[in-house]
C-alpha cells in the first residue's frame, strides 16, 4: 500500500508540472518520477545496503531517464558515439533547466533531460527514504518543494486558475498522497521496531491506523481548500504579453494563450494552449507560410503595421483600396523578378475564419492569410500598402467606339494589411478563403550579387534608422547597441545577404526558444535585453531582434505576422495535394528582407523547438540535406515556407562519430544496473526464504539443476540424503547434517500439535544459511555438467552415473 501511495505522489507531482505550461515538460517527466519510486522499492525488497543505493543512483537514473527521452534528440546528435551521448545526458541533466548555452535545435531535450532528472530523484529518495528506512517527513520533501517551486512560478498558476484547474488538482492529490506516505513511514517504523523486539502487534491496529490516517489527511487537505488564506499577498510571478502597443512593456499582467496577433510586441511568458485554426492546401502541394501582416513600423523596440493616421506619422503614399475577388494590383517592379504564384486553399475550424465584426452585421472583417507576397484574393478585400508610382488603366484599356477607358488605379508595392471583406460585403462567416502568394526563385548567388540600389520607397522606409535624430538618449543608446551587435555579427561580409545570413544564423544557434523569457531592466527594450543578457524568447523576439539588425545596417526588412506550416494530415484534396493542419501553437512571426530586382526575400531566425521545426529556406539551386534514418512516413516532415526543404547547414554539435571503447561501456551502463539490480533481488530471494515451503521450493531447484527430481512417494529425508550424496559425487556426501536438519524440522512443522518453537527456527534458518551458501557456490558447475552429452535426471530410485 505505501508503494501505491508513494507512486500517487510522484506521478500527481509530474502531473502537476507537466499542466503547469513549462515549455518542454511532458510525459517522461511523469515516466522518469515513476520509475524512480520503483527501483527504490525493488532495491528495497533487496535488502540493499545504503551504500549500494548511492553508487547504483547514476546508472539507475539513466535507465529511467534516456529511454523516456532519447527520441527528443533531434539527429545527427542522436546518432552520435556514446561517449559523446553520455557525456551530453550528465550535462543536461544538471544545467538542462538553467537555460545552458546548448544548440537551440537541442533545448527541447536538454530541458526535458533537466525536468525528468530531478523529478526521478524525487521519486528514487521518497522510495528509499521515506518507505526503505521509514522517515516519511524526509522523504517527501524533494517532492513537496518541487510542488512548491511549480505552484509559485508555473506560467498557469500566476494566472491564478485555482483548485479547480488541472495544476490545482494535480497538487491537491500529491499534497493528499505526501501525507499518506509519512503517516504509511510511521507505520512501517513500528512494525519493524516491534519485529527487533519480538513482540506481536495488537490485532486490527493496521487497519485502524490506515483508517485513521486517511481521515486525518482528507481533512488536513479539505481544510486547505475550505479555510481562506490568512494573507491577501500576491507571491506568483507575474507577465504577459499585455496591452499590444508601439511602447507597451507587456509585462506585469497575467499570460496570454499563444496566437495570432497583427502586432509585434515581444513581452512576458505565453501559455501554449492548441486550438485547431484551418486546415490547407496549396497548388504545388508543398506547405507554406501564411502571412497576414507585415510589420514596417519600428518604435521603441516593438513592430506595427503603418496605419493611416497612426502615431508614428504613416509612410508617405499610404493607401486603402477596396478590392474585387481576383488579382491584387502589384507592382512588378517592387514585387521582383525570379518570382512563382502560390494559391492557398484554406478552410477554417469552426468560426475561425470571421464572424459579424464591427463594421456591419453582414460584413465579415478578418485577415487574409497568403503564402507569400499577397498577388490575389479569393473574395472581396480591402488592402492597405504603399502607393506605386505606377499605375493600371491606360489608353490601352480603351474599348469600343466611344473610347471608354478603365480608371487609372495605383498599383500598391506593398500591402501592410488585407482584409477580407472591409467595407465590402461579403458572408457573415467566411468558412474558407483562396488566395495566391508570390514566392521568391531567387538563388543565392543571385541574392549575393543583388547589390544595394534600393527603390527610394524602400530605403525611405523599410531601411529607416531605428530612432529619430530627437529621441531620448536611453532609446539611441539602445539602437545604437543593437546596431554595434550587428556589426560584430557580420565583420569582413559585405553583401547584405551574407549579412543576412549571418544574423539568421546566429540567432538560431546561440539563443534559445521559450515561452517564458527573462523580464528585462525596467526602460530596457526586450529586445536589448534578449540580444544582451536574456539570450532566450519567443519568435517575436527573435524576429524583432533580426529586423532590427538589419535596419541598423542599412538592410530594408519588415516582420511578417501570420501561421507557420503546421503538419501535414493523412487526408489529400480532390485533386491529390497534402493536406497541411494549422493550430493557434503554429502562430508565428518571421523576417523578410528587399533585394534590388527580386523584391522580399524571407528569413527564419527562429530556432527549433517543440512548438514547431523552423527551418532556413532552401534557395533556388541548393539541394536539401539528406533526411536522417527514420520510420516516420515522408509526408509527417515538417516543412517550410515557401519551399519545404532547408538548408544544408553543419549540425550545431558537430557531427559525432561512434567510437568503441569506453564510451561503449558508457552507454552500457543502464542495462548493466538493471542487470546489477535484477541480480540483487534474485540473490535476496534465494538466501531469505520466509518459510520452510520457501526452502524446499528452493532446493527442488537446486535438486533439478543437479539432476535429481523427487518423487511423488519419496519422504524429505530421503530425499535429503539422495540430494547430498548427488551433490557431494565420488567424493560422498556434501551438506547431509544440514538437509538432515531442514527435513527433521519440516516433520514436526507438519505433524507436531505445538508446531516449531523459536530453537526450530534457529535451526532451520541456520542450516538453511549454509546450505545457500554452497549451493551459490557449486550449482554453476552443475550447471556445466548437465551440458555434457549423456546426462539425465533420476528418479526416486534412480542412479545418476558419478
Amino acid at each position: 500500500m505505501a508503494g501505491a501511495v508513494a507512486l500517487l505522489l510522484i506521478l500527481a507531482t509530474a502531473t502537476a508540472i507537466t499542466s503547469g505550461g513549462w515549455v518542454g515538460a511532458g510525459v517522461p517527466t511523469q515516466v522518469a518520477g515513476a520509475v524512480g519510486v520503483l527501483e527504490a522499492l525493488a532495491l528495497g525488497r533487496a535488502r540493499a545496503r545504503r551504500p549500494a543505493a548511492l553508487l547504483l543512483a547514476l546508472p539507475l537514473c539513466g535507465a529511467a531517464v534516456v529511454p523516456a527521452t532519447l527520441g527528443l534528440l533531434p539527429p545527427p546528435a542522436g546518432h552520435a558515439g556514446a561517449a559523446s551521448l553520455a557525456a551530453s545526458y550528465l550535462v543536461a541533466a544538471f544545467t538542462g533547466l538553467l537555460a545552458s548555452p546548448v544548440p537551440a535545435a537541442h533545448f527541447a531535450w536538454a530541458f526535458q533531460v533537466g525536468l525528468a532528472a530531478p523529478l526521478w530523484l524525487c521519486g528514487y529518495w521518497l522510495g528509499w527514504v521515506g518507505l526503505r528506512e521509514h522517515r516519511g517527513v524526509l522523504g517527501v520533501l524533494p517532492a513537496l518543494g518541487v510542488l512548491g517551486v511549480n505552484t509559485l512560478s508555473a506560467p498557469v498558476m500566476s494566472q491564478g486558475p485555482g483548485p479547480g484547474s488541472p495544476t490545482g488538482l494535480a497538487t491537491l492529490v500529491a499534497v493528499l498522497a505526501a501525507l499518506l506516505v509519512m503517516g504509511l513511514a510511521e507505520l512501517g517504523d513500528l512494525a519493524s521496531r516491534l519485529r527487533r523486539l519480538r513482540m506481536p502487534a495488537m490485532a486490527g491496529l493496521r487497519s485502524r491506523y490506515a483508517r485513521s490516517l486517511v481521515a486525518v489527511s482528507v481533512g488536513v487537505v479539505g481544510a486547505g481548500i475550505l479555510v481562506p488564506p490568512l494573507t491577501g499577498a500576491d507571491v506568483t510571478f507575474g507577465g504577459g504579453l499585455g496591452v499590444r502597443g508601439a511602447a507597451a512593456s507587456n509585462w506585469g499582467v497575467a499570460p496570454q494563450p499563444v496566437g495570432f496577433s497583427p502586432l509585434v510586441t515581444p513581452g512576458g511568458p505565453l501559455i501554449d494552449r492548441p486550438r485547431p485554426v484551418l486546415t490547407y492546401w496549396t497548388s504545388d502541394g508543398r506547405a507554406a507560410y501564411l502571412g497576414a501582416v507585415e510589420e514596417s513600423e519600428f518604435s521603441q523596440g516593438n513592430w506595427s503595421p503603418d496605419f493611416p493616421g497612426a502615431t508614428p506619422t504613416p509612410r508617405y503614399g499610404v493607401t486603402s483600396d477596396v478590392l474585387s475577388a481576383g488579382a491584387i494590383p502589384r507592382d512588378p517592379a517592387a514585387l521582383g523578378g525570379t518570382r512563382s504564384t502560390v494559391i492557398a486553399h484554406l478552410s477554417f475550424a469552426g468560426r475561425s475564419g470571421g464572424s459579424a465584426g464591427s463594421r456591419g452585421a453582414a460584413t465579415a472583417v478578418v485577415p487574409g492569410f497568403f503564402p507569400g507576397d499577397p498577388v490575389s484574393a479569393g473574395a472581396p478585400s480591402e488592402s492597405l500598402g504603399l502607393a506605386s508610382s505606377a499605375s493600371i488603366g491606360s489608353a490601352a484599356g480603351c474599348a469600343g467606339a466611344a473610347a471608354t477607358c478603365l480608371p487609372a488605379v495605383p498599383y500598391l508595392d506593398v500591402i501592410d494589411v488585407n482584409e477580407i471583406g472591409g467595407s465590402v460585403s461579403v458572408p457573415s462567416v467566411l468558412s474558407s478563403q483562396v488566395n495566391g502568394g508570390s514566392v521568391s526563385d531567387a538563388s543565392v548567388a543571385q541574392l549575393e550579387a543583388a547589390g544595394t540600389a534600393y527603390p527610394a520607397w524602400v530605403v525611405s522606409e523599410d531601411a529607416a534608422p531605428l530612432v529619430g535624430a530627437a529621441a531620448p538618449a536611453s532609446q539611441a543608446r539602445q539602437a545604437a547597441l543593437i546596431h554595434r551587435l550587428a556589426l560584430s555579427w557580420t565583420a569582413g561580409l559585405s553583401d547584405p545577404y551574407a549579412q543576412a545570413t549571418a544574423i539568421e544564423t546566429h540567432l538560431r544557434d546561440s539563443f534559445l526558444y521559450t515561452l517564458t523569457p527573462p523580464r528585462p531592466p525596467a526602460g530596457e527594450w526586450p529586445i536589448v535585453y534578449f540580444l544582451t543578457a536574456g539570450h532566450r524568447g519567443y519568435c517575436q523576439y527573435f524576429a524583432s531582434a533580426m529586423g532590427a539588425m538589419l535596419r541598423s545596417l542599412g538592410i530594408p526588412a519588415m516582420l511578417v505576422s501570420g501561421y507557420g506550416p503546421g503538419i501535414p494530415t493523412r487526408s489529400r484534396s480532390a485533386s491529390g495535394q497534402t493536406i497541411y493542419s494549422v493550430s493557434t501553437q503554429d502562430a508565428h512571426v518571421w523576417v523578410e528582407a528587399y533585394f534590388p530586382a527580386y523584391g522580399w526575400v524571407p528569413f527564419e531566425p527562429t530556432p527549433f523547438s517543440i512548438y514547431g521545426d523552423y527551418s532556413p529556406l532552401l534557395r533556388q539551386g541548393e539541394v536539401p540535406p539528406p533526411a536522417p534514418p527514420t520510420s516516420t512516413p515522408p509526408a509527417a516532415v515538417p516543412a517550410t515556407p515557401s519551399r519545404p526543404v532547408t538548408r544544408s547547414r553543419p549540425s550545431p554539435s558537430g557531427a559525432a562519430v561512434a567510437t568503441p571503447g569506453w564510451g561503449l561501456a558508457l552507454a552500457a551502463l543502464p542495462v548493466l544496473a538493471l542487470l546489477a539490480l535484477l541480480a540483487l533481488l534474485a540473490l535476496r530471494w534465494w538466501r531469505r526464504p520466509r518459510s520452510l515451503a520457501g526452502v524446499w521450493r528452493r532446493l527442488a531447484l537446486a535438486g533439478r539443476l543437479a539432476g535429481v527430481v523427487r518423487g511423488p512417494a519419496e519422504t524429505r529425508p530421503a530425499y535429503a540424503h539422495r540430494l547430498a550424496r548427488r551433490l557431494g559425487g565420488r567424493g560422498g556426501v556434501l551438506l547431509a547434517p544440514q538437509l538432515a536438519a531442514v527435513a527433521a524440522v519440516s516433520g514436526k512443522a507438519e505433524f507436531a500439535a505445538s508446531g516449531l518453537d523459536a530453537v526450530d527456527r534457529a535451526l532451520w534458518t541456520g542450516a538453511w544459511t549454509v546450505i545457500a551458501a554452497e549451493l551459490a557456490r557449486s550449482l554453476p558447475r552443475r550447471l556445466l555438467a548437465l551440458a555434457r552429452p549423456g546426462r539425465s535426471g533420476g528418479g526416486p530410485t534412480g542412479r545418476v552415473a558419478g
